[in-house]
């Protein structure tokens, strides 16, 4: 599958149209060391602002020139240092692909531009809208991270897509398996027919929002299959795992970890534990309002252990 990836991205490369990878530090350890060692050319999206924050070195998302040959004798061609890039990553899930400009300089301009985009406030999680007045909020963007891409390419509208795209022709990504519907590998590219990318900020619209929200759920979803399915010592079923992703949802738990928390639950203590007669209590607490959903879960864990041992 990645020398079919491989073929498809160096089939785009040409001299007044290199291909360039964009690098997602927060998808790797140490991603500035391992391009380092590599010998990678290289620049981070975060420009240094001086106050030498360690962590933001480290998770900052890096354009990687392919072809290193214009700069200097005896560096790389695009095939060789595709091939090289793709040994010291390991994953390709951190690393998208950008088409369509000639200049690494202008590349890089945009992507900055797309570092911070603004979403409607209703996108947030249900604990975070309390606190925010906004209709709309600035967030970081992960345009870098094929797994966080590939839910936003197949949702945008084409305002946004065209926005997304700016001065490139085509992106391309290799999501993990349960974000790319069976196929090899995602990409977008720019139709004639599109309108000019709008000047400004990135935002994306309320029904762009909605349908990532489903493309997300139906990620999550195939996610749980795959992780509690094939569990050797203690399986789950199909109809199972679906219906503790269900109710996981219906008590608004929406981040990855606390779902599968959740599920583990019910792995755990039994199919729809949180309505045996004399648990009440867990169900309560998973309906609290007072409480974050990681402390709703939290209780909920601690609850189903102190009426166990009741039993």
């Amino acid at each position: 599958m990645r020398d079919e990836y491989a073929r498809y991205l160096l089939s785009l490369h040409s001299r007044n149209a290199p291909i360039y990878a964009v690098v997602d530090g927060a998808s790797y350890d140490n991603l500035p060391e391992i391009l380092w060692r590599g010998d990678f050319k290289s620049k981070s999206l975060y420009l240094d602002r001086g106050d030498n924050d360690p962590e933001q070195i480290v998770t900052a998302p890096h354009l990687v020139v392919l072809d290193e040959m214009p700069f200097e004798a005896g560096r790389r061609s695009s095939t060789e240092t595709l091939a090289a890039l793709f040994d010291a990553l390991g994953s390709t899930s951190g690393v998208v692909f950008w088409h369509g400009v000639k200049s690494a300089e202008h590349l890089f301009k945009h992507l900055r531009g797309l570092n911070v985009i603004h979403i409607p406030i209703d996108a947030l999680a249900t604990d975070d809208q309390a606190h925010i007045a906004e209709t709309s909020v600035p967030v970081l963007f992960r345009h870098a991270d094929a797994n966080a891409l590939a839910q936003v390419i197949t949702s945008v509208n084409v305002d946004e897509a065209s926005r997304l795209m700016g001065p490139t022709s085509t992106l391309v990504c290799q999501p993990d398996a349960h974000w790319c519907k069976g196929l090899p590998f995602l990409h977008m590219s720019r139709d004639k027919d599109w309108p000019t990318p709008a000047p400004g900020m990135l935002s994306l619209s309320v029904g762009t929002m909605t349908r990532m929200e489903q493309r997300r759920e139906d990620g999550l979803k195939a996610w749980a299959l795959d992780d509690f399915s094939g569990d050797s010592e203690t399986p789950m079923t199909q109809e199972t795992i679906l219906d503790a992703f269900a109710r996981a949802r219906v008590y608004c738990l929406e981040e990855k970890d606390d779902i599968w928390e959740f599920i583990e639950l019910e792995k755990t203590f039994g199919p729809s534990f949180e309505k045996r007669p004399g648990w009440e209590a867990v169900a309560n607490t998973l309906k609290s309002s007072t409480k974050t959903a990681k402390q709703r879960i939290f209780y909920a864990a601690l609850a189903c252990d102190e009426l166990s041992e009741r039993q």
